[in-house]
């Protein structure tokens, strides 16, 4: 913040034989918060109300909040992919952005991320995986490089990835696990070292396994996962349902709901729990923290049902659950996901529905689960049935991705900017009592204005704080208040308006400063200034002219000052009765926009002016 509002006795001025007093009054924090209306004698960090604004991350600054968008903007990563069935998401190349997994019957491909998520090469893995349906990924080996899992008709393969995803060896993890169609990897035995676990589709038996890696994805051992009799495995799920440390396997059942199977030993001996039974045609379960109680709750998305729902953890221990719903009527639920995408702290939820061909992301609203906003993300995906999440353009924010099989959809694989900053954000501040008449002078602010932005003040003044008055026009720079405040009212008011044309981008305000003059009712002896002692051009954007009076030569100093005291130039040996000043300081440098202080001192005398440097 510019320095020329800071407390000063002023100058004698030219046109009273009375002192005046120069005052500010800044705020630089608004973390306190909204509800204080006024009158208050100093700002402080509070102020009166805001509407989409973010005034508390960070402390110091105002920007416009991160909200839901009422369109999101969609970003394609394929054009038509015929065949789609898994997906992925994961750095395959190293290069520090999240590139996507797919598979489409008969092939696993990588979409490489060029970067800000908005240009996608398709590169091959493997060009002959008959019936590859499912994906994943993990450090199978030693080396830190991201390693890919694919099913094929016969089993389940991992490719060694060269750290580039520029060259794939294929390998065998099992060749007889017919129709895998869901794969994930995970540390079962507690070993350090990624292992799979894979459930066979509805054209295997529904058996699932896990598959210890053995020595750096050289050997694999099977140990199958014995639970109920149940046909039509629908999706797995890994996490650590009883909080002891384990991961354990969360399973969806399309005839018979939703379990899990305890990780009894953390070194892969499982144990069968059922959550809900009468789950119909479950398509998909994800767990999730819901409640904010630290323990995993378990979602699950019911085609036939046209539902979503969670199941609360009641003791943490898994072994108790009380079903809540939050939507009952998505034509063809086939997928469900969480992650805090309005990152409030909470878990959101994510959802496709295949029958009525649209992607919505609901928003954990008071975030213990029980109240819901649903938000469409597309209503026209044909065929939606898989999701992702991840930050695809590198912002540093949540967004979604997700696979379409239908072959009326123009992109199958695509992504979604669901959150970004409002359009427009107020905040209106306290009404400041500044208690003694004024003569209102200047309005100043800093801030940063990215491309598409502004930042807009408006300003009011009154005698009365229950009827401030209408808002001045709209100022879009720091400027004088004279002209747009009345002198003489004492109470002031200020609101910011943040605009942007971009959702990705925010006007930051850093800091405002008021100032004013109030008289002091202390007579003086002699004028302070002369018409013959002037300034132009005044205001001046640059050089300036400083007429000096004929008395003052040849034995006056002529003194320039900023407004907060500080000595900015001195000029003596006055040979003309006029000064050119350039607008620099002593050392050369131009010196900042603002009010400064021109005086004039001989023997008799000390006139003085004020000075606008714009």
């Amino acid at each position: 913040m510019r320095n020329y509002f800071t407390l000063l006795i002023l100058l004698i001025t030219a046109l009273t034989a009375k002192s005046s007093l120069a005052a500010t009054e800044n705020q630089t924090d608004w973390s306190g918060g909204p509800g204080v209306w006024g009158p208050v004698l100093s700002w402080g960090s509070e102020f009166s109300s805001c509407l989409n604004v973010n005034w508390f991350d960070p402390a110091g600054m105002l920007e416009s909040q991160w909200i839901p968008l009422d369109a999101p903007i969609e970003h394609p990563v394929s054009g038509l992919y015929e065949g789609a069935l898994g997906l992925s998401s994961m750095d395959l190349d190293g290069d520090g952005d999240l590139d996507v997994l797919s598979t489409n019957g008969s092939a696993v491909h990588w979409w490489a991320n060029g970067g800000g998520g908005t240009n996608w090469d398709i590169r091959v893995i493997d060009p002959e995986c008959i019936e590859a349906s499912a994906v994943s990924f993990g450090c199978i080996d030693d080396d830190p490089h991201v390693d890919v899992l694919a099913n094929d008709h016969w089993g389940i393969n991992w490719y060694e990835n060269d750290g580039i995803g520029a060259g794939w060896v294929e390998h065998t993890v099992d060749e007889a696990f017919y129709h895998a169609g869901f794969i994930i990897t995970g540390d079962i035995d507690g070993d350090l070292d990624i292992d799979v676990v894979a459930a066979q589709d509805e054209f295997g038996n529904g058996d699932i396994s896990w598959w210890a890696n053995e020595d750096g994805g050289a050997s694999w051992s099977e140990r199958p996962l014995i639970g109920p009799p149940y046909y039509y495995v629908t999706s797995i799920h890994i996490a650590d349902l009883d909080g002891d440390g384990d991961p354990d396997v969360l399973v969806s059942y399309s005839e018979d709901g939703t379990g899990w199977f305890e990780n009894l030993d953390g070194s892969g001996t499982f144990g069968y729990h059922e959550i809900c039974l009468t789950f119909t045609d479950a398509r998909s379960v994800f767990a999730a923290d819901i409640d904010g109680d630290a323990d995993q709750d378990v979602l699950g998305a019911s085609g036939l049902g046209n539902r979503v729902a969670w199941w609360e953890n009641l003791d943490g221990s898994g072994t108790s659950w009380q079903e809540h719903a939050i939507e009952d009527s998505l034509s063809g639920a086939s997928s469900v996901y969480s992650c805090d995408l309005d990152e409030d702290g909470d878990n959101d939820v994510i959802a496709v529905a295949s029958g009525a061909d649209c992607v919505v992301w609901l928003e954990n609203v008071d975030g213990v689960g029980s109240s819901w906003i649903e938000h469409m993300v597309d209503d026209t995906f044909p065929g939606a049935f898989r999701l992702e999440s991840g930050d695809f353009d590198g912002d540093g924010t949540t967004d979604i991705a997700g696979m379409a099989s239908g072959t009326a959809v123009t992109h199958s694989i695509t992504w979604w900017k669901v959150m970004g900053y409002s359009a427009t954000a107020i905040l209106t501040s306290s009404v400041l009592d500044v208690q003694e008449p004024p003569e209102w002078q200047y309005l100043d602010w800093s801030g940063i204005e990215p491309y598409g932005t502004d930042i807009e003040l408006q300003v009011r003044a009154s005698k009365d704080a229950a009827n401030m008055g209408a808002w001045s026009s709209s100022l879009i720079a720091p400027d004088s208040l004279g002209g747009i405040l009345s002198n003489g009212d004492s109470l002031f008011q200020y609101r910011v308006i943040l605009s942007t044309t971009d959702p990705y981008l925010t006007p930051v305000l850093q800091d405002l400063e008021v100032s004013w003059s109030t008289c002091t009712g202390i007579e003086n002896d002699e004028p302070s200034s002369s018409p013959l002692f002037g300034a132009h051009p005044n205001p001046s954007p640059g050089s300036v002219s400083i007429i000096v009076p004929p008395a003052f030569i040849p034995d006056a100093e002529i003194l320039v000052y900023d407004i907060s005291g500080k000595l900015i130039r001195r000029f003596t040996d006055i040979e003309t009765n006029v000064v050119h000043w350039d607008c620099c300081g002593e050392s050369g440098r131009e010196v900042p926009s603002g009010v400064y202080i021109i005086q004039g001192i001989s023997e008799e005398q000390t006139l003085s002016l004020r000075l606008v440097k714009i």
